[in-house]
C-alpha cells in the first residue's frame, strides 16, 4: 500500500482501479514466469456484516490469466490472458514450458 497515492500497486490484478478481491488463493509457477488468476468468483465482505456467503460469482467478469515474469520490474512486464468467458480456478496442480524446436528437412 503507497499511503502518497493511497492505492495498492501490485502485479497480481489486471487492473490497479477494480473495487472486488477475486477467489484466487493460489499460484503455479515455471522456470521463468508465474501464472495468477483473476476470477469471476469474488469475495464480499458485506458477508461478515450482512450473513450469507462470502462469495460472488460475477457472471459478467470474465477469468484472465496473468503471466508474470519472474524478473518482472513494473506492472507492464505482465501479460494478461482473457479468456473472453466467466470461469473459476480454486487449486491448480502444475504448470510447465515446452520448447518446440523447428527441424528443418
Amino acid at each position: 500500500f503507497s499511503a502518497s497515492t493511497q492505492s495498492v500497486n501490485t502485479y497480481f490484478v489486471p487492473t490497479p482501479t477494480k473495487s472486488h478481491v477475486s477467489f484466487a488463493h493460489s499460484l503455479i509457477h515455471t522456470d521463468n514466469y508465474i501464472i495468477m488468476w483473476d476470477c469471476s468468483v469474488h469475495f464480499c465482505t458485506d458477508a461478515l456484516f450482512m450473513g450469507g456467503s462470502f462469495f460472488r460469482n460475477k457472471q459478467d467478469y470474465t477469468l484472465k490469466f496473468g503471466l508474470i515474469p519472474k524478473d518482472a520490474t513494473s506492472r507492464d512486464d505482465v501479460i494478461w490472458i482473457d479468456s473472453g468467458v466467466a470461469g473459476a480456478i480454486v487449486h491448480p496442480l502444475h504448470a510447465w514450458e515446452e520448447v518446440i524446436e523447428e527441424h528443418q528437412d
